[in-house]
């Protein structure tokens, strides 16, 4: 997908069944390249398979860009981790009542894909990457450098306030991030001394670059969670 983006070209019927598996179920493939097209050729016909595509192409009867392979990528994602048919439920009736249903936001079931371990992480990114609005889909670039972060939840971590933490002054540097210390007041009664690492990066940084960050902090995490700690009282 990411190389079909790269030469502005939409498959345009991305579903499970136009991806192949090969070398005994570890290297997948796409195929069906008959409805491919340039994204600058105007597009009149509507292509693809209902279940599967994106809700400005019905809307709009042929109009796709990346972002319906994007939607399409979505339904796919959820269909592996649940294991069912997308909108299976709605078997009984015909396709074109599930495709006014898509249009009028109605998505498979996020809760069905029991499947997938560590769902509070891929699940946003699914439900992103069906957004009825195109733009808030992720880019296919954005996608290859968030899955395979996937391997790191779940993290065992306290997640805590930031507003319970007071910066008191830099005491180091990385590649990837500053670390300050700091006092933390996790209550009222209770306040620690604390080493606080903060991503690199401001608010204008791309999405690839910040991901890039939160990857290696990612790692540092698990390296410091193998060990015993002593907690010193100063």
């Amino acid at each position: 997908m990411e190389y079909l983006n790269s030469i502005n070209i939409v498959h345009r019927d991305l579903k499970t069944q136009n991806l192949l598996l090969f070398n005994k179920y570890c290297k997948l493939k796409i195929c069906d390249f008959g409805t491919v097209k340039e994204l600058a050729t105007l597009n009149t016909e509507l292509v693809g398979t209902i279940s599967y595509m994106a809700p400005e192409v019905c809307i709009s009867k042929g109009k796709y860009t990346e972002k319906c392979d994007i939607f399409s990528f979505g339904i796919i994602l959820w269909e592996v981790m649940s294991r069912k048919k997308p909108f299976y439920e709605l078997n009984d009736i015909n396709i074109f009542a599930i495709q006014q249903k898509v249009v009028n936001g109605a998505r498979p079931n996020i809760n069905d894909a029991i499947f997938c371990d560590k769902l509070d992480y891929i699940g946003p990114i699914i439900e992103n990457c069906w957004d009825n609005v195109p733009e808030n889909r992720p880019l296919i670039k954005e996608l290859c450098d968030l899955l395979p972060i996937y391997l790191f939840f779940p993290l065992k971590c306290k997640i805590v306030n930031f507003d319970d933490i007071l910066l008191v002054e830099i005491i180091g540097s990385g590649s990837y991030g500053v670390v300050h210390r700091a006092n933390w007041k996790p209550s009222q009664d209770e306040e620690k001394l604390v080493a606080l690492k903060m991503l690199h990066g401001r608010s204008e940084d791309s999405i690839t670059k910040k991901i890039k960050y939160s990857v290696e902090i990612l790692r540092e995490i698990q390296d410091i969670q193998k060990y015993n700690h002593i907690i010193w009282d100063l």
